[in-house]
């Protein structure tokens, strides 16, 4: 399962899988670098697997790996195939918007806004 966290940009992803070896996040953000990061056991919801991790903007192709065997993510956006006979999951990454607030000062060549003036003309 994917879960995609906006406000801390990142994506969690989860492996509902009982298994003694560590499954392993490998994608294409970090080349597939082996191993892949590793997965932690959640105590409270076994057998579930999880990791979070900070993804840029786009798509990325992402599996899991036990050992030899590699799985897919039935609840990714969408599959493609790898190029070796199988497919790759896909998960999309949107980029955040910027939050709109006040500045706290006005930016280089801007007039600082007025304030309003009280009564009798003084402010």
């Amino acid at each position: 399962m994917i879960r995609k966290h906006r406000e801390r940009e990142t994506v969690e992803f989860l492996l509902d899988r009982n298994s003694a070896q560590i499954p392993y996040l490998m994608g294409s953000w970090d080349g597939w670098h082996f191993p892949g990061i590793p997965m932690v056991r959640q105590r409270d919801v076994a057998p579930t697997w999880t990791t979070e991790v900070q993804l840029a903007p786009g798509e990325h192709q992402f599996r899991y790996r036990i050992g030899d065997e590699w799985l897919n993510d039935p609840s990714a956006d969408r599959s493609v195939p790898n190029g070796m006979g199988g497919e790759n999951s896909v998960v999309g990454v949107e980029e955040t918007p910027k939050k709109a607030g006040r500045r706290s000062s006005p930016m280089k060549g801007e007039a600082a806004p007025k304030r309003p003036m009280k009564s009798g003309g003084q402010e």
